[in-house]
């Protein structure tokens, strides 16, 4: 069996990677390929889409695979011309592919079938964009076109709206097209891959990437800075929803639309408080989840490719392990606004682990990097602790001037995140623990704030109650003393993760808000997310001068193993300014924790 893989980066390096463990051992080619590729699949002649063509039907190739997504909507398309030549083709025709190319196609694609979705509007203009988002923030911002991965803005303000629509409207960053103005949805995110044969389709192992650039999902959106991959990252009730308003719906229109199908699909979806929604479809194998779910396949991949590209999915070909797969990406100097090449890598071969090439170049015996994503260290393991561990410390071993990473891949957005150090370093409150907490929390308050008004605001439920205590307390001092309650929901999704939502029709500030200097107070601090949804819930009371928080910290609590030596977090709230978090005290017996933002 020949095989041609289309695309030359870290994906491809992963599937052929995959391919050449194949049982029925296939001749495996690339096109354009690169250096790391080329030292287990073979190159071609070719220079663009028509010449590969030509060679693959000199050379007998059995079977096309579409890495790159974008081969499949250049000229005529890939699969089109594949299949106008007698060559089987993984990877869906033109007209099917624009559910990636096209991000207005796959809107009015997924609202016409009633796939759960966020509302969104197309915009052919900066003026009618603005218009759109009609100043609620956050808002998301997708150019109607391919982009790297990079078409796509999160915007929390004015300024970082007009910015993005500037690239797109002014700069044209991304070439022409429109826009869309699409709801923000809140909740974690998870893709979820299947393999579609017409009407057939098989759900291989979810993953979750980290698009942002910086450890806290700080930083500008990239086409991906690691992700972790496991059958247990969710679970099988949720995955069992996903299917049926999801992926089912989806294979279901593509027949009844007439839009062909033999391939890797992709769902990026959003877990929301009413269920799981569609953000995006790719038509191909995400990347870097890619990285992360092929070190989890055994079976006969290249046989599985093309008997779905004859029309017959067999799905005893290949199955999943039950471990989980970590992938940090290591990235260049400058990504993702732009990247720098031939810088030199040390540490390759002394890392033990798995190492995709995404972007390097090979100059006599040395690598360098060649591109905005350079490498993907890959660890494998039946525990997410330890397998997190390997793939970080793999990536500990390689080094290149320039050198981006994050430190929080396969950390961030699981129940540890909350914390930093430990589980040895618990306490569990008992009333007398309490009174002393809120006792030496008003000891606190008094330190950082000497004199002048201040307002308390009890986070409910719980932390009004120890608010109105903290009242009692400083009730004696000589000032002015507010009091109100801002209510906030939170509720569990399938990752055991809390979020929140305010819920401004039960708080009561009874107090002007503008210009207050404002101390929300908390029993258990539980996510950054809660923070952030009360800062956004005071804020439609008004912009008060300053914000604190104090709360109390219950070591003991099952969703809040806090450790000793955790110093900071940074939290962005949509209508308030970036608000610095810090930990007063780290002997790991303190029960107060003190947030001070910057004063604007």
């Amino acid at each position: 069996m020949k095989i041609l893989v289309v695309g030359k980066g870290g994906r491809e390096h992963a599937l052929i990677h995959t391919l050449s463990l194949s049982p029925s051992k296939p001749e495996i080619f690339s096109f354009p390929g690169s250096d790391a590729i080329f030292r287990i699949a073979k190159p071609t002649t070719a220079t663009d889409l028509p010449s590969l063509i030509a060679w693959m039907k000199a050379n007998g190739i059995d079977l096309c695979i579409a890495g790159e997504d974008s081969y499949l909507v250049t000229g005529e398309g890939l699969a089109n011309l594949c299949a106008a030549s007698g060559i089987p083709c993984w990877g869906p025709p033109k007209e099917s592919a624009q559910l990636e190319a096209s991000k207005e196609f796959a809107k009015d694609f997924l609202i016409r079938n009633l796939i759960p979705t966020a509302a969104a509007s197309a915009c052919e203009s900066l003026q009618e964009a603005v218009a759109a988002i009609t100043g609620n923030y956050p808002t998301v911002l997708k150019f109607d076109g391919l982009a790297a991965g990079k078409g796509v803005a999160v915007c929390a303000d004015e300024k970082s709206a007009l910015d993005f629509l500037n690239e797109v409207f002014t700069e044209k960053r991304f070439g022409p097209g429109r826009l869309l103005v699409e709801e923000c949805l809140v909740g974690p995110e998870v893709s979820i891959f299947a393999a579609i044969v017409d009407d057939d389709y098989m759900i291989l192992t979810p993953a979750r990437d980290y698009k942002r650039l910086g450890d806290g999902d700080a930083g500008p959106n990239t086409g991906g800075m690691g992700a972790v991959a496991s059958r247990k990252l969710i679970s099988s009730e949720l995955l069992a929803t996903i299917d049926e308003s999801i992926v089912a719906p989806t294979v279901s229109a593509l027949r009844k639309e007439g839009l062909p199908y033999r391939g890797f699909l992709y769902f990026g979806l959003m877990l929301t408080p009413d269920g799981p929604k569609v953000i995006e479809y790719n038509c191909r194998f995400g990347d870097p989840e890619c990285q992360a779910v092929m070190p989890l396949l055994s079976g006969d991949l290249a046989a599985f490719c093309l008997a779905g590209a004859k029309g017959v999915l067999k799905n005893e070909l290949i199955s999943f392990s039950d471990d989980w797969s970590v992938c940090v990406i290591l990235a260049s100097h400058s990504y993702p606004e732009s990247s720098r090449s031939g810088d030199a890598i040390s540490g390759l071969d002394e890392t033990g682990a798995q190492v995709f090439h995404s972007g390097t170049k090979l100059v006599g015996t040395e690598w360098q990097t060649n591109g905005g994503r350079v490498l993907a260290c890959v660890a494998t393991g039946p525990e997410r602790a330890s397998t997190v561990a390997a793939a970080h410390a793999a990536a500990d071993r390689i080094s290149f001037p320039g050198l981006q990473r994050r430190r929080d891949i396969g950390i961030l957005h699981f129940p540890e995140s909350k914390s930093h150090a430990p589980e040895s370093v618990k306490l569990t409150l008992t009333p007398d623990d309490i009174a002393a907490g809120i006792a030496k929390l008003a000891e606190s308050i008094r330190a950082a704030n000497p004199d002048g008004p201040i307002a308390l605001v009890g986070i409910r439920s719980r932390g009004d109650e120890v608010a109105e205590r903290l009242l009692t307390l400083l009730s004696n001092d000589d000032r002015e003393l507010n009091f109100g309650v801002l209510d906030i929901s939170l509720y569990r999704d399938d990752f055991e993760h809390l979020h929140s939502n305010p819920k401004l029709q039960e708080s009561d500030i009874p107090f002007e808000v503008d210009g207050a200097h404002i101390i929300l107070v908390d029993d258990v601090l539980f996510t950054g997310r809660t923070i952030r949804a009360a800062l956004d819930a005071l804020s439609d009371y008004g912009r008060p001068a300053k914000v604190q928080l104090a709360t109390l910290i219950d070591r003991g609590h099952r969703e809040l193993p806090i450790h000793a030596d955790y110093t900071g977090i940074l939290l962005e709230t949509s209508r308030l300014d970036h608000v610095v978090v810090l930990l007063e005290g780290t002997d790991g017996e303190d029960l107060v924790r003190v947030v001070s933002p910057p004063v604007p």
